[in-house]
């Protein structure tokens, strides 16, 4: 309403009243200008969204298409393009829903795969590292410290590889540092086991 009250103070300039001719097409200028601003304001905003989520959908990419339809939906629900996309949501539910069990199987298989992998590459670090690491008993006692933390209760050494051998080996025994956080070596290498 602002726009349309600067435009016809700005024609009210421009052609001063005195001109007959002027205000007689005045009002003519004026609706001209409410309706190419009226038709501004009524363009489709879901029509790009929804082109695409048909693209999308012809090429098979059901998951893609969806967001699409959605995008539509949230631009202009009630516009020409919101409600087809709307109606085009409800025909790719079923093939959505397939596609995206699929994809969660996918990346579930994946994972597992990853793990297996993980595991198998820790199995092979630890039997190289064992053929270079030895455990020494401090005692064949329970061990105060270990058991007053509520760790396992017997107190070893483990020594021969890196720190990170001496730990990979350690750790994969069930043993747990009696005292974590130290990189001095006369500490690190200690840990609270199981016999």
């Amino acid at each position: 309403m602002g726009a349309i009250v600067v435009y016809c103070f700005a024609v009210g300039i421009v052609f001063p009243p005195e001109n007959r001719m002027t205000s007689a097409i005045l009002p003519f200028s004026l609706l001209g200008f409410v309706l190419a601003f009226a038709a501004v304001g009524c363009a489709d905003k879901a029509r790009p969204d929804h082109a695409t989520c048909i693209q999308l959908n012809a090429k098979g990419d059901v998951e893609g298409a969806w967001r699409a339809c959605n995008n539509a939906i949230s631009a202009d629900p009630t516009s020409e393009s919101g409600k087809a996309a709307t109606k085009l949501l409800e025909e790719m539910k079923p093939s959505y829903e397939k596609a995206r069990a699929d994809r969660n199987a996918a990346e579930a298989k994946a994972a597992e795969a990853r793990r297996k992998a993980d595991a198998e590459a820790q199995a092979q670090a630890v039997a190289l590292a064992r053929q270079k690491v030895a455990a020494k008993f401090w005692s064949l006692d329970r061990d105060g410290e270990c058991t007053g933390n509520g760790w396992p209760p017997f107190r070893k050494s483990y020594e021969g590889g890196t720190f990170e051998e001496d730990d990979l080996v350690a750790l994969a025994a069930g043993c747990v540092h009696l005292f974590p956080g130290t990189r001095e070596p006369q500490l690190f290498t200690i840990f609270c086991c199981p016999r």
